[in-house]
């Protein structure tokens, strides 16, 4: 059962009738007597009938569902929130209904509080449309209602739970922004290692669009209205799996700029790259372990996935350790992998060598970027405080410089990025990649 509350104008009500009481006691003036005894009385009075009319108000005195929510948006998209509300009271109340919603989360239309009298059993909807202002995961709800009785003497508030989840994903030229039930899957001879195109081997079938060849129509599976044509598969055995490095150090830099918001907008591009050449993609979140891996793939349900996966990368209050990934990844790595590892270099530099020697005679290829401690932080308007920002940061550039160049000399080329990010870096390696893809 619910408590009520009395709010401060009911308790501003009350003290002033007992202090007009004292003071009708003190100066015996009847007049003072009968305003405190009237003041006294009424309140009480919409106290007891605000309490007789709300018995029973609590969360099972709702039914609450959301309603057709939006689940997937990309940034600086629109969402559509709703939730439908309905009581079991046997009275009707004055209430105030509003959902909780995080503050990165920006309403555009519809409110998402509402005031409003509430007949017995009479259904309630709000609704409202909102805009995720940067990515991530958001959690909506409690949904809350407060009733109060009709001079605002006392309250009574109760959290109905309405749990729902709305992802906020980097949208990406190439990543399709879709629910993967939506998604169109081939008919027959799905392979882990193909991919559409011209070739010899059958793969699916689907719509005919006017670009397509007509000598590939399936007149045997085309009907009135509707035709299809052939698919093929190609062997593709190239990989990229991007390495995104979720440990505490990758918090530098400033809010919605920091060191993994920059390798994350990097890590969507590669992934646009490897769709767009038709090359397998990977994806792993680690900090000193290995929090989330999607192995290689292509296709628009694996894009989704990759999607999603950036969306949720959020800091972990832990260190990092790129040659545990390495480690993790010998034994998976099928055919060779370039890897794109974003990450603060932590750990010993000894091990992280020869982690990555064992995977480098395998054949695969790595490139790493590593934050500029120095670049990543916008300048600070006093020269003091930007003199006393870098003495801070300066044992940390140091470590990350001699992690750099002990992989350079290795072999591995390491690029720093600041708040210009990483692409321009990128943009190179995917030069190289193309002139390894075009050698042979």
């Amino acid at each position: 059962m619910t408590q009520l509350v009395l709010t401060p104008r009911g308790g501003a009500f009350l003290a002033a009738g007992l202090v007009t009481l004292f003071l009708a006691f003190y100066t015996l003036s009847l007049m003072l007597f009968v305003f405190a005894a009237f003041v006294i009385a009424f309140v009480a009075a919409e106290i007891f009938l605000f309490a007789y009319a709300t018995r029973g108000f609590g969360p099972g005195a709702f039914r609450a569902q959301r309603l057709e929510c939006s689940s997937f948006v990309p940034v600086n998209g629109t969402a559509f929130v709703a939730v439908r509300i309905v009581p079991t009271l046997k009275s009707g109340i004055y209430a105030e209904v509003f959902d909780s919603h995080p503050d990165r989360l920006t309403v555009v239309d519809g409110s998402p509080r509402l005031l409003t009298w509430w007949a017995p059993g009479a259904a309630k909807t709000l609704a409202y449309v909102t805009r995720p202002r940067v990515r991530g995961r958001f959690e909506l709800g409690p949904t809350m209602v407060v009733a109060h009785d009709t001079f605002g003497f006392g309250f009574k508030e109760v959290a109905l739970v309405t749990p729902w989840t709305l992802e906020a994903i980097p949208h990406y030229p190439s990543i399709r922004l879709r629910r993967p039930e939506r998604f169109p899957t081939p008919t027959f001879g799905q392979s882990p290692h193909s991919a559409r195109g011209a070739g010899m081997d059958f793969h699916s079938l689907r719509e005919y669009v006017s670009t397509d060849d007509p000598r590939r129509i399936a007149w045997t599976r085309s009907g009135k209205g509707t035709m299809y044509v052939r698919e093929f598969q190609r062997e593709n055995q190239e990989e990229v799996v991007v390495l995104l490095d979720i440990g505490r150090a990758m918090a530098a830099g400033a809010g919605t700029a920091d060191s993994l918001e920059e390798a994350v907008v990097a890590a969507g591009f590669a992934a646009q790259y490897a769709f767009d050449e038709d090359i397998r993609f990977g994806l792993i979140l680690f900090s000193d372990r290995v929090v989330r891996h999607l192995p290689p793939g292509r296709g628009p349900e694996h894009e989704f996935e990759v999607a999603r996966m950036l969306a949720g990368a959020e800091i972990e209050p832990r260190d990092s350790s790129l040659a545990g990934v390495f480690d993790y990844l010998v034994p998976l790595l099928t055919f060779p992998a370039h890897l794109l590892a974003f990450s603060s270099l932590e750990g010993d530099p000894a091990e992280l060598g020869r982690a990555w020697g064992r995977l480098a005679r395998s054949g695969h290829h790595l490139n790493v970027f590593a934050p500029d401690l120095k670049g990543i932080y916008p300048p600070l308007p006093s020269g003091s405080s930007q003199a006393a920002l870098e003495l801070l940061v300066r044992p940390e550039e140091e470590r990350v410089d001699r992690q750099a160049d002990g992989l350079r000399a290795l072999g591995v080329p390491v690029a720093r990025y600041g708040r210009s990010g990483a692409t321009e870096g990128l943009n190179l390696v995917f030069a190289q990649i193309r002139g390894r893809r075009a050698a042979g």
